[in-house]
């Protein structure tokens, strides 16, 4: 018996459809000091989030125009799957991050949960094809690609690799092999670029005692994952779009 996406295909050719589990996803979006960014960031998941379904906004922003601009955006929508929240105190990245995953521990039925940052935002229809990846395997961590317009440098470019749209089963060794090699395949599963369960967090969490601390979050997140997994699950596909990379603390 082969896996093949969302199917079960035996030798003789039959194909099951696997059940659907009940997904309840937590979108966590952090932020600090770009609100506009923020606001394009929320308005991308907004007409495609499932039922039952939120969106976590968590502002770490330290000036005042930036805090009220996107409280008053959020709370405007009036919507409970949108929420605002801030941190006690102005936190660094690392601690931002785990601050605000552990509000998503927090709250009941979440099933899953991803970072976009305000980078980033998702390409339409891209969350309804997660829900499906999750409702095919909702034990694994999902990662998938990104296009990127590159304003680092000039000119502007808009990086669009090739992808099949193939759903993959890699191994964590795999991903340790390539990554000693110097070869950080965009299957690592940074949570910026993936769907994770939150009983997986608790274990992250319990093992190592956080989530993101370090320089990195998003690789420390990935490297932590893989110690703790046999494979996960890659979509070749870019399903968001990462802009304004002049502003990104790792560039």
């Amino acid at each position: 018996v082969m896996k093949k996406g969302g199917r079960i295909s035996s030798d003789a050719g039959e194909s099951l459809e696997l059940p659907v589990c009940s997904t309840r996803l937590a979108v966590v979006i952090p932020t600090r000091n770009r609100s506009d960014l923020a606001i394009h960031a929320i308005e991308s998941v907004i007409p495609q989030l499932p039922d039952g379904s939120l969106i976590l906004v968590s502002d770490n922003s330290t000036q005042e125009q930036h805090k009220n601009r996107l409280q008053a955006y959020v709370e405007g929508l009036a919507r409970d799957d949108v929420r605002y929240l801030r941190p006690p105190q102005d936190l660094a990245m690392p601690g931002h991050w785990e601050w605000a995953f552990s509000q998503v521990a927090s709250i009941p039925k979440v099933t899953h949960t991803t970072v976009l940052t305000d980078r980033m935002i998702f390409k339409q229809g891209a969350i309804h094809r997660l829900a499906g990846l999750i409702a095919e395997s909702p034990g694994f961590i999902i990662s998938y690609s990104a296009n990127a317009v590159d304003d680092y440098s000039t000119p502007v470019r808009l990086q669009c690799p090739a992808w099949t749209g193939t759903t993959l089963e890699v191994t964590s060794a795999r991903l340790l092999e390539l990554s000693a090699a110097m070869e950080f395949h965009s299957a690592l599963p940074k949570m910026l670029n993936s769907v994770v369960p939150v009983g997986h967090l608790l274990k992250i969490r319990a093992v190592f005692g956080s989530l993101f601390d370090s320089v990195s979050p998003d690789y420390c997140f990935a490297y932590r994952t893989l110690s703790q997994v046999d494979s996960i699950r890659y979509v070749d596909e870019c399903l968001l779009v990462q802009g304004s990379i002049a502003h990104s603390n790792g560039s």
